[in-house]
């Protein structure tokens, strides 16, 4: 799934019958780390995390999208008090 630091790459079978595929690369903004980003598939979701090469904001997640002005968060969310 992260064979290159720039773009995810997406090849999922699904359960359906006959069986289907969705396949998919999405370019990156920023390129990310390889080794510390994850993925689960959990039933029907596809949880990814991406850690990012040199830890900065990215406006967007994919390289091609429009930038809204919006920031995308860095580290995890704080809970409510």
């Amino acid at each position: 799934m992260f064979a290159s630091p720039t773009e995810l790459s997406l090849d999922l079978p699904t359960t359906d019958v006959p069986p289907k595929r969705y396949k998919n690369i999405v370019q990156l903004f920023g390129p990310i780390n390889t080794q510390e980003s994850t993925f689960k598939i959990l039933g029907i979701k596809l949880e990814v995390t991406l850690v990012k090469a040199d830890g900065s904001s990215w406006p967007v997640l994919r390289a091609e999208d429009p930038r809204t002005g919006e920031i995308i968060q860095v580290g995890k969310a704080g809970r409510a008090t």
